[in-house]
């Protein structure tokens, strides 16, 4: 049976809700947790996240049996902010730690718009269409504070922080990284315009990443460091480059990638789980933090989490791990405490998966199997 549904009349009154619930159950802020491991303290909680995978039609999901809670509030920016802080209690249904902290921008096409490329809502804000080097190339460069979704943006941190305190934090948007950017602006172009047109290309690039680098200052002046969500803050996303070659990334891509490690100090990197790709930028561009975990459907291929700690062995930057886990669960859990022993010198660590094969059916076994891996956890690493 469902519970009862609750109404939410202002924005007050909705993240008081968030946090009398949050004080009467056994759960975790991971914003809390990562603070408490950046300086050295012990944790009874590991930052473990263990999910199935989402499907629409999965009648047994368990936040179907959650109350449809309803927004009663008339200020569109305002009923959006009250959706997001009610749907920051989704994960403790799993046992999975829950992060208070709000998200700018329009997920991977966030920067496209400021190119003049339209975005298509209906198809989660991929681009609608694409433009030539030499379209891209006459068009003023963007202006951060007048551009794109920039206005928007910063209209959204003014709201969130005259109405919340800074207990709740703002992330900045997913500002992805040269490349990606590129492929999404010129489609297959992207990968032939640098070998036929190296000048223009290089031109492209230094375009976005001026504007990257401008919108982000923006963006973390106007955030202010009480409510600044570190997570993303100095991330560049390779995703592309998987479908490139090392060679093409050192001549094509590094230059713009360095440039941007220089404004924000060493890169959180996401390579989207391909080996060249980490070698290669891991060599290259100075690193504060990676990714790893093994991932079946990818398209060159999968970083695991033994070879990234091996690439990484000098310097061992906290590794985040996002893997993919096998039906059985008893393996699931062998494999999540391989990780916790294989990252015991990498404290800073998080460890995040998801079950294929599991659906909302699963729910329990996903609960308790939770329990045991931070039972372990806290008997052998909070000593």
């Amino acid at each position: 049976m469902k519970n009862s549904t609750k109404i939410f009349n202002s924005i007050s009154q909705t993240a008081d809700y968030f946090l009398t619930t949050v004080s009467k159950k056994e759960v975790y802020n991971q914003l809390e947790l990562e603070n408490r491991l950046k300086k050295g303290e012990k944790t009874q909680e590991p930052i473990l996240i263990i999910n199935y995978l989402y499907d629409p039609a999965d009648s047994s999901n368990i936040l179907s049996t959650e109350p449809e809670n309803q927004i009663n509030i008339a200020d569109p920016l305002e009923a959006e902010l009250s959706a997001q802080i009610v749907s920051f209690l989704k994960p403790t249904l799993l046992h999975n730690p829950f992060r208070p902290s709000f998200r700018l921008g329009c997920g991977t096409g966030t920067l496209l718009p400021a190119f003049g490329i339209t975005l298509n809502p209906e198809l989660g804000n991929v681009p609608a269409g694409f433009k030539s080097i030499d379209e891209l190339l006459a068009m003023p460069e963007p202006d951060p504070v007048k551009s794109g979704l920039g206005p928007g943006m910063r209209e959204q941190i003014d709201f969130i922080r005259h109405n919340l305190d800074n207990y709740f934090k703002i992330q900045l948007p997913d500002m992805q990284g040269p490349f990606n950017l590129a492929h999404s602006m010129l489609g297959e172009n992207a990968f032939i315009i640098p070998l036929e047109q190296p000048e223009k290309f290089h031109q492209l690039l230094e375009r976005i990443v001026t504007y990257w680098i401008s919108l982000r200052e923006m963006l973390i002046t106007n955030i202010g460091p009480q409510y600044l969500d570190p997570l993303y803050s100095n991330r560049i996303c390779e995703c592309s480059v998987n479908l490139v070659s090392s060679g093409f990334y050192l001549e094509h891509i590094l230059p713009h990638d360095l440039k941007i490690a220089g404004t924000t100090g060493p890169i959180h990197l996401h390579h989207c789980s391909g080996p060249h790709v980490i070698e290669t930028v891991y060599t290259h561009v100075p690193v504060s933090s990676v990714e790893a975990g093994y991932i079946e459907k990818t398209a060159a291929g999968s970083a695991s989490v033994e070879k990234v700690l091996a690439l990484t062995a000098a310097e061992k930057p906290p590794v985040h791990i996002g893997e993919e886990l096998p039906e059985d669960f008893e393996t699931a859990k062998k494999i999540i405490l391989h990780h916790f022993e294989l990252c015991r010198e990498r404290p800073e660590s998080t460890f995040a998966y998801t079950g294929m094969s599991w659906r909302g059916r699963d729910a329990s076994r996903i609960f308790t199997l939770h329990e045991e891996c931070s039972r372990y956890w806290n008997r052998h690493w909070n000593m």
